[in-house]
């Protein structure tokens, strides 16, 4: 088999599953959300939607790149893997603590005082976030290899 064609296969099977990886993300995610619709009331979806933008916005922050880098990188080492660890753990908690501050303010630009409580244990996902990063780039990379 010429490398062209060797290539070409494993292009074709790494873009089906990353494919596949984000199409059952998004569909969770969909799910997930249908799900809170039904058990929240439309007040309360609305309350976790106002605050879903910080949390989006601070989850870019905490990735930044990183675990990308990590993943294009020929040979990996514990070392390489363990700074980003924690670089994205200290950046997710960095975060964290702004959007905790940050917290009575979004409250009252919102004007609605459940915000603050809401907003600051909703944030703790930021943490668990960055907590998994790494462990999802060791998968991710595992699974390239194996093409």
């Amino acid at each position: 088999m010429s490398k062209v064609s060797d290539l070409k296969r494993k292009t074709i099977k790494g873009f089906f599953w990353s494919s596949l990886e984000s199409i059952l993300s998004q569909g969770l995610g969909i799910i997930f959300g249908i799900f809170l619709a039904r058990m929240l009331s439309p007040d309360e979806f609305g309350l976790i939607g106002m605050i879903t933008i910080f949390i989006s916005i601070s989850q870019v922050f905490v990735d930044s790149g990183l675990s990308q880098s990590l993943i294009r990188k020929q040979s990996c080492t514990t070392t390489d893997y363990s700074t980003i660890f924690w670089v994205n753990l200290v950046i997710g908690s960095l975060c964290y603590v702004l959007i905790w501050i940050a917290a009575p303010y979004i409250a009252d630009f919102y004007n609605n005082q459940q915000l603050v409580s809401i907003t600051r244990v909703t944030s703790l996902s930021i943490i668990i976030g960055s907590l998994t990063l790494i462990q999802q780039t060791i998968l991710t990379k595992m699974s390239i290899s194996r093409l």
